[in-house]
């Protein structure tokens, strides 16, 4: 059984659209070495870019097991560089590995400490034999080397080659989650990971609503005023 070797791979969450005139960075996560908990790996998704959200959300992904699992995959290049692509963009240069042994499928789940609105799934070193099937509706936005059929995504690049980082894509999931339920199928017997990373931008807050006793005394207030302007002995010198 040959393991990948990871050179350098991005992930993450976003809330753009890429056919919009604006590209927006995803604040994504920043991984470390920490030793995975029960199966899962936690990182923190914060910073001063402004799509950075203003209280840091806490990201956990269950990380499978096989060669690879949980892995730093720290720097060396950024989603474009990968995979040709700059239509979503990250703040972190950082993921990790999710494994499956050979030839099996395995279900798992991402959580955030508190939900999240449309978050942007991205995929690396998803080669030929290896597939992504999410249980919730998303949009594909971008991706190289992989097909689609229904809540599928399919690997079709090479396995075992230089090349294997670019393959992969991004997509969106439609909806507000606060966990994100997603199945790794692999049915070869040298490919047993792919990379992984997520993040978040921020919902703007809602416009403060006066209710219907403030409008009314603000409205009773400004009908004073205007009537004291009118009157004549308002306006004496």
């Amino acid at each position: 059984m040959r393991a990948k070797h990871f050179f350098a791979i991005a992930f993450g969450f976003a809330l753009s659209n890429p056919s919009s005139t604006k590209v927006l960075t995803v604040c994504s996560a920043t991984w470390t070495t920490q030793t995975a908990i029960n199966g899962t790996k936690s990182a923190t998704i914060s910073g001063s870019n402004a799509s950075c959200p203003a209280s840091p959300i806490t990201a956990t992904v269950t990380i499978g097991s096989g060669a690879n699992a949980g892995d730093l995959v720290s720097s060396g290049a950024t989603w474009a560089t990968d995979l040709g692509s700059d239509a979503v963009p990250l703040t972190s240069d950082s993921g990790i590995a999710i494994g499956s042994p050979s030839t099996s499928s395995t279900n798992l789940s991402l959580t955030f400490n508190q939900t999240v609105a449309n978050p942007y799934f991205y995929v690396s070193y998803l080669t030929a034999g290896e597939a992504i099937t999410f249980s919730d509706p998303f949009t594909l936005l971008d991706s190289n080397g992989v097909t689609i059929s229904g809540s599928q995504i399919s690997g079709s690049g090479g396995n075992n080659t230089s090349n294997d980082r670019n393959y992969g894509f991004v997509a969106q999931l439609q909806g507000s989650y606060s966990t994100v339920a997603f199945t790794y199928q692999n049915i070869n017997n040298f490919e047993t990971s792919f990379g992984f990373t997520t993040g978040v931008t921020p919902v703007p807050a809602p416009i403060p609503f006066l209710g219907a006793g403030v409008a009314l005394s603000q409205c009773r207030k400004l009908r004073r005023l205007s009537k004291l302007a009118r009157d004549p002995k308002f306006n004496q010198g």
